[in-house]
């Protein structure tokens, strides 16, 4: 008995089917555009957001940023995201390491 083997094995497929539909990815897609990271590098994102979330926080502390409409909480959506990726790293918070 053969079995044809799955690309990525543990990837939940269908999963993945239903996010190409998602109205909420259509929005971050749309908001990435025209960035000046390459949102399909993820450590390139990370490191990008690991620079920037404390200021970000900061201001949203201070509510200079709000969030009003579904653009923006799409965008911050994206962001916790993100955070939470740093965090769960161990990198949230460290000190940004000097590339040349």
């Amino acid at each position: 008995m053969t079995t044809k083997a799955t690309p990525c094995p543990g990837i939940d497929w269908s999963l993945t089917e239903a996010l190409r539909t998602s109205p909420t990815l259509a929005i971050l897609e749309d908001l990435a555009s025209g960035m000046p990271l390459d949102l399909t590098d993820s450590e390139q994102v990370k490191d990008g957001i690991d620079a920037t979330l404390p200021d970000v926080l900061l201001a949203l502390d201070a509510e200079r940023i709000v969030i009003t409409d579904a653009d923006d909480r799409a965008a911050f959506m994206g962001l916790l995201v993100f955070a939470l990726a740093l965090l769960l790293d161990g990198r949230l918070g460290r000190p940004a390491e000097t590339r040349h």
